[in-house]
């Protein structure tokens, strides 16, 4: 009887765990899935309240809407927006130095489908590894639209755009970064800006119209710009200081108020079909 008892008990298991799992008590969905919204079928109202629930991998939905709060990430997930109306803002009563979303210490998290807008930092990334931010809107933001330090393995890709400092920045030995299919424009200070880092790609964007230089590579190694559009930009298009090993390779760099390509103590740096035209200063300038 006992031996019959516990093959019944199995076979309940397994048609259970076939069923793809129910809600546990704590409103974490047993598939790894939480829902953020205002509607009477999301678990919760805000994301932060979502990310405190989840465990390490789990996926977190949201709707559409504007959240005013502050988010903190310290672990694996997942945020899934729906697109630029899912909106999130720095509240008034929190630190205006704070930066709107958060990923600090932690591995393969994963930021899609936001706008993200506050009087610092868009999104900042620090001491992190396996970082994918896709498809976000970091605009009007007072400093940085996204800002990467001493981290490694991150993907970027969105806009960037009317920041008060730069677009995109790396810095603090981050290592294996990849910006790329952006949009990075009219930013107070550098459309990109790449500092003490390591392996550093930008591509296939189009960095235009920023007031200062549009792509800034210093004091970096083993960097590449590759297949990018660099116009208008109101200082250098690309310029790289007193770094090695990197590559411009296939950039089309027009309009720029300062020089199109400029190299400052970088010799061994790779130059290779770039197109470089109509840049003021002058468009290739070696010091």
């Amino acid at each position: 009887m006992r031996g019959g008892s516990g093959r019944r008990l199995v076979a309940a298991a397994a048609l259970l765990l076939a069923a793809g799992g129910c809600s546990s008590s704590d409103g974490v969905l047993d598939d790894g899935t939480l829902t953020v919204g205002d509607s009477g079928s999301d678990e919760f109202s805000t994301i932060q309240a979502a990310i405190d629930s989840a465990g390490p991998g789990t996926t977190i939905e949201v709707a559409a809407g504007t959240y005013v709060e502050r988010l903190i990430i310290l672990q694996s997930v997942t945020l899934v927006g729906a697109g630029a109306g899912s909106i999130v803002e720095l509240p008034g009563n929190i630190d205006p130095t704070d930066p709107v979303i958060e990923v600090r210490g932690a591995v393969n998290v994963r930021i899609e489908g936001f706008t993200v807008r506050g009087p610092s930092d868009g999104i900042l990334v620090r001491d992190s590894s396996a970082v994918v931010i896709a498809s976000v809107v970091a605009s009007d933001n007072g400093d940085e639209g996204i800002d990467v330090r001493h981290s490694s393995g991150v993907e970027i890709s969105g806009i960037f755009e009317n920041n008060g400092d730069h677009g995109v920045q790396v810095r603090e030995g981050s290592d294996g970064v990849t910006v790329q299919a952006s949009t990075i424009s009219a930013n107070v200070q550098d459309g990109v800006n790449v500092e003490v880092s390591t392996g550093v790609t930008v591509q296939s964007s189009t960095i235009a119209g920023n007031l200062q230089d549009g792509a800034k590579i210093e004091g970096s190694a083993d960097c590449t710009v590759r297949d990018n559009e660099v116009t208008g930009n109101g200082d250098d298009g690309v310029l790289v200081g007193e770094s090695t090993g990197v590559q411009l390779l296939r950039n089309t760099v027009t309009g720029n108020l300062g020089f199109g390509i400029r190299l400052r103590v970088s010799p061994d740096t790779l130059l290779e079909d770039n197109t470089v035209t109509g840049n003021t200063a002058g468009n290739i300038e070696i010091d």
